[in-house]
């Protein structure tokens, strides 16, 4: 893991930059993960080799990008045990995330307080990064999922000027994650905002980051951010890692479910199937396998993916149920039997979330949603406890799991004046943000996302906006999709007709940059 690419700088080891592992790095975080084993896999296996180390390290965290979260933890363990310097230390806290991500739970606590008692302080601060990852993710399982995320997003913020690093997951990837599973929308936009503003680990890490951002969107019910997003993360040739591949697959799922649209469930459904079979559960995929199983579900191809969940389970049961992990999947789960009308299957998973309900605020909210919708299963419609329970989800940033309990509880109405309301009431759940995007037009965008849409209007492509303003072309394009979000712009004509209106300028035609 090289501090920077300048001739004569040294590896993490003490190795020159010219260093076969110093190479593998490069071209890892370049992206080719293919070459970058290729280079490295003799000197793994030699423990004699000079390069041994730092050639498992970058070997360590091909394989999690590769879906391999055990095997990168594996070797990350296997060569702290071969010696007790610093370098140990540093490999059983790289360890510590896929150890316990997998469900090595007394593993990764060993590995954590090992690594702790002896810290690597020669790295800097990489070496307090991920130190601060490693106690982040101890903490989503045992202790506080407030001081967890925390954690990780004090790890995120100090190598934001690192230069080039190449780990097996950023703390800004965890970070979002985590705060997926705690409700935390916001901040997960804003540590990956930041994180690919800084161009944290890029571009390896970059479709990593953006379909995180677009899964903070689907999940809010923004369907065209999150498929700008999914759409920016795609690469225009070759393929996505398996751990990124779930995620896009899911993303796309999910916005075919969202829009009732059968034949895009069905082709996202058969990439799905795909991703599900070269990525094992690990606890940082709950939410896309769930979202996976949702869709297969309403395929009626659930059976297929009932083997997936199951191992998901068995993960969690190994860990102890940890509150923060287990609410998103038994919400999952719910939403199975929501999706197949199995109101025997439901009420396990609400009284699931029910008993961890005091965990935190955010299982709270889906605890009683699920108790709500157990209920609507049941044809037992109460119009002010269903309309409480929406509104405790929207309040949350699920709007569209808000609505669509609203419209559950109305189909099942037996009179026409709770139809009525309940009907209202998902279909306005998400008009006040439209109603705000529409009337506050010239307000709404920050600094930084005027200047990128005065380049837009004036017809400059992502390359030269990204020149001018010192940043990369992607996090240009990820300025541009915040702005469509933000405008409610779903198309590109709509986006430069808005952008007219609220920057006057040159009419230049902009049609090339989307295509650049």
């Amino acid at each position: 893991m090289v501090q920077g690419s300048s001739e004569g700088a040294e590896s993490r080891n003490g190795q020159p930059s010219g260093s076969v592992s110093a190479r593998a790095e490069t071209v890892a975080i370049a992206g080719d993960l293919d070459a970058a084993l290729k280079l490295v896999n003799q000197a793994v296996a030699d423990s004699r080799d000079p390069d041994h180390v730092s050639s498992v390290w970058v070997a360590a965290a091909v394989l999690a990008h590769r879906g391999l979260l055990d095997r990168s933890a594996m070797l990350h363990w296997s060569l702290a045990e071969q010696s007790g310097n610093a370098e140990a230390a540093f490999s059983r806290l790289l360890a510590v995330p896929g150890l316990i991500g997998t469900g090595s739970l007394h593993k990764g606590q060993q590995a954590l307080v090992a690594g702790e008692r002896q810290p690597p302080g020669a790295l800097s601060l990489l070496a307090d990064a991920v130190t601060l990852t490693a106690q982040g993710i101890s903490q989503t399982v045992a202790g506080s999922p407030t001081a967890a995320l925390s954690a990780l997003v004090q790890a995120s913020s100090l190598l934001e000027s690192s230069g080039p690093v190449l780990l097996p997951d950023t703390p800004a990837t965890l970070a979002a994650i985590v705060a997926h599973h705690s409700g935390d929308f916001d901040i997960a936009d804003s540590v990956l905002e930041r994180a690919t503003t800084a161009a944290v680990g890029e571009p390896l890490m970059a479709p990593r980051h953006r379909l995180l951002q677009g899964w903070t969107a689907l999940r809010r019910g923004q369907l065209p951010l999150a498929r700008t997003l999914l759409e920016a993360a795609t690469p225009f040739q070759g393929r996505l890692e398996p751990r990124d591949e779930l995620y896009a697959a899911a993303i796309e799922l999910g916005i075919a479910r969202r829009h009732t649209d059968l034949d895009g469930l069905g082709v996202a459904w058969r990439r799905g199937r795909e991703a599900l079979m070269r990525h094992p559960a690990n606890l940082f995929v709950l939410q896309p396998l769930g979202e996976l199983a949702v869709g297969a579900a309403r395929l009626r191809d659930f059976g297929w993916a009932r083997p997936f969940l199951d191992d998901a389970e068995s993960l969690l049961e190994r860990l102890g149920q940890p509150p923060l992990w287990a609410a998103s999947l038994r919400w999952y789960l719910l939403q199975v039997a929501i999706v197949t009308d199995d109101h025997a299957a439901a009420l396990p998973q609400a009284a699931v979330l029910s008993e961890i309900a005091t965990a935190n605020s955010f299982a709270q909210t889906l605890a009683t949603a699920a108790q709500s919708w157990t209920r609507v299963l049941a044809a037992d419609i109460d119009a002010a406890s269903i309309s409480a329970a929406a509104r405790g989800l929207q309040d949350a940033g699920l709007a569209w799991d808000a609505a669509r309990l609203a419209g559950q509880g109305a189909i099942r109405a037996n009179d026409s004046a709770t139809r009525r309301a309940l009907l209202n009431y998902a279909r306005s759940v998400q008009a006040p943000a439209a109603v705000a995007a529409e009337s506050s037009q010239d307000t709404i965008l920050s600094e930084r996302e005027r200047e990128v849409a005065s380049f837009v209007l004036a017809g400059l492509t992502y390359k030269d906006i990204g020149a001018k303003l010192f940043i990369s072309a992607k996090t240009v394009e990820h300025h541009i999709a915040r702005i469509r979000q933000r405008l409610s712009a779903t198309t590109r004509t709509e986006l430069l007709a808005k952008l007219r209106v609220i920057l006057p300028g040159p009419g230049t035609s902009s049609d090339h940059l989307y295509r650049s």
